[in-house]
């Protein structure tokens, strides 16, 4: 908030007029309208003056307690990003509760603590099962506030998505909540997302476009690749089809974020192959992991620029991204090489190199 804004609120809280502010400090009005409007300071002798006549002290008039709150909310916020880029699911939760007992009505800040309790689920912080519960209870009650308190849609989006992964299966499942909470988000094709896309004009809505793409891709090779199948066959069908997606849309093969996914894939598809020891598949999709593995942990720092033409003008950037594990992703695929499927393997000298190439 300006100073002449500050002056304009004082002025109104106190029912005061333009004209009599400036009697009082012996000025003309169109000086006073100047300031509030914001094309005009008012003069330094006039600052001591003018907090004495609202009563108020000369940080209040700068309204330097705002700045220093939107300051401290701020640092608040960079440093639950660092932690979420780190995988610190711990650290997260103490960070957000600090935050939240700082400022119990930023519903913002709820709603982090809440994601941060339900990331307790895909980590190894919890000590048994009541300590989950209790983190998974913790996130309900937020959510349930949030929603009976807030009226700000961004907030209220992410407390429906935090319920419905709660009630959704698992140990906590109960379909007719979670099919009653997701019922209160909007449809898709009136998403955020997609109407940007009508609201923007020219490259504006190409960007938005190409990150919309992004999306939409991650989300359908989702859904093909968590499919419920009847056979490893199948499986294997539905992650090799998804692969197959990502490198038509990834035309030039420059995934940066989406690294992560392929190598994933390529991993998932070692496991299968696993099953019928078909040596050559296996190693091909674990050298395919590893390549991918070490690209995405090697993303360059700062604003990365994807290439297709049906993405290059959507961005990546390391800082927007977390996750619910410390280490790399290569290190995840190092320690994935110690599952009993691929015992076969063992004394292969291919496997044995592969090993030791970490």
């Amino acid at each position: 908030m300006t100073i002449g804004e500050k002056i304009k609120k004082l002025r109104r809280d106190n029912d005061i007029t333009q004209e009599k502010l400036a009697e009082y400090l012996n000025i003309s009005y169109q000086a006073v309208s100047k300031w509030e409007n914001g094309s005009a300071l008012p003069d330094i002798s006039l600052v001591i003056p003018l907090a004495n006549f609202f009563g108020v002290t000369t940080d209040v008039l700068f309204d330097l307690d705002s700045q220093a709150r939107e300051a401290d909310i701020k640092a608040f916020d960079e440093e639950g990003s660092r932690l979420a880029n780190l995988g610190l699911v711990k650290e997260q939760i103490t960070h957000w509760r600090k935050a939240v007992l700082r400022y119990p009505k930023n519903y913002h800040f709820l709603i982090m603590l809440a994601y941060a309790l339900l990331g307790a689920k895909h980590s190894d912080i919890c000590a048994d099962d009541k300590q989950m519960t209790d983190y998974f209870e913790e996130a309900v009650s937020i959510c349930d506030r949030v929603l009976t308190d807030c009226t700000d849609t961004e907030n209220r989006t992410s407390a429906i998505q935090i319920l419905v992964l709660f009630y959704g299966p698992g140990p906590f499942y109960n379909e007719e909540k979670a099919v009653e909470t997701a019922n209160k988000a909007a449809s898709i094709v009136v998403s955020r997302e997609i109407l940007l896309e009508f609201a923007l004009n020219g490259d504006k809505s190409k960007k938005q476009k190409h990150q919309d793409n992004l999306y939409f891709v991650d989300l359908l090779c989702s859904n093909l690749i968590y499919g419920q199948y009847n056979s490893t066959d199948e499986y294997i069908f539905a992650f090799e089809t998804a692969l197959g997606i990502y490198k038509m849309v990834f035309n030039d093969e420059n995934y940066l974020f989406y690294h992560c996914r392929v190598a994933d894939m390529h991993k998932e598809l070692a496991r299968f192959y696993a099953e019928s020891q078909n040596k050559e598949k296996v190693m091909a999709h674990l050298k395919s992991a590893k390549e991918h593995a070490y690209l995405y942990d090697t993303i360059p720092e700062g604003e990365q620029h994807y290439t297709s033409p049906f993405l290059n003008m959507a961005t990546h950037h390391n800082s927007s991204t977390s996750k619910n594990y410390t280490g790399s992703d290569t290190d995840l695929l190092r320690e994935n090489l110690k599952q009993t499927h691929f015992d076969f393997l063992r004394d292969e000298p291919d496997f044995i190199e592969f090993e030791k190439s970490f």
